[in-house]
């Protein structure tokens, strides 16, 4: 059988340790930063998510997606692309 995802996600892009961080900066994100979402590895430029299945490290040009919940979780770049589509409004 096949399946299709049936919801809208809403998602940013982690620009690694030069500012901007974010591709945006939305409320979700902001009120995340320090409690699920931790700077952690400046050096080689990961960044640490607290998700639903535990923490997990994201590298710049990653997304940081929030889910039709509001749970957190990060998706490589690719991955993104082949899975993902942008919508409108």
């Amino acid at each position: 059988m096949k399946y299709a995802k049936k919801f809208i996600v809403e998602a940013v892009i982690f620009n690694g340790y030069d500012k901007p961080y974010f591709s945006e900066m939305p409320t979700w994100l902001e009120d995340e930063i320090g409690s699920k979402i931790r700077f952690y590895d400046k050096k080689f430029g990961y960044l640490g998510i607290e998700t639903i299945e535990g923490k997990i490290y994201i590298k710049p040009g990653d997304y940081i997606i929030r889910g039709a919940r509001g749970e957190l979780y990060g998706c490589d770049a690719e991955i993104f692309k082949e899975t993902y589509e942008k919508v409108e409004g």
